[in-house]
């Protein structure tokens, strides 16, 4: 897995650096199943146009094969931006598995009575 660090208008320190990698456990936990090539992309700035004082704006981009996932937090901290966007990267990301698992149940599910429908007409039923 891939993870790309941008900063405008401030310096990412090994503080900030280290910081960030520590939250991204969580997603790489979640990302097991995926191709090594994925990209997480994490942007940091400093929001000027914030009406009061300087604010921070953090976003993760995760670039999936088929999919790609964006969550993006405006905070005064810079360390409480990264805790939002990590967790609304992370029920985007669990958002996605469901309706994976859901899809996958429901073609079982049709499979089933598929195969119950057909399944009768071979059986040849008990004489009692």
């Amino acid at each position: 897995m891939n993870i790309r660090t941008n900063t405008h208008g401030i310096e990412l320190t090994d503080s900030i650096s280290s910081y960030i990698e520590k939250k991204l456990v969580t997603i790489e936990h979640l990302l097991q199943n995926v191709p090594p090539e994925t990209l997480i992309e994490v942007d940091i700035r400093r929001d000027h146009r914030q009406r009061k004082g300087q604010g921070f704006r953090a976003e993760i981009i995760i670039l999936l094969p088929n999919k790609r996932l964006f969550a993006s937090a405006d905070h005064d901290d810079l360390y409480a931006a990264i805790d939002e966007v990590k967790d609304e990267i992370l029920s985007e990301l669990k958002k996605q598995n469901t309706k994976r698992k859901d899809i996958i149940r429901r073609s079982a599910a049709r499979t089933k009575r598929l195969f119950q429908q057909v399944g009768s007409y071979f059986i040849p039923r008990k004489k009692s």
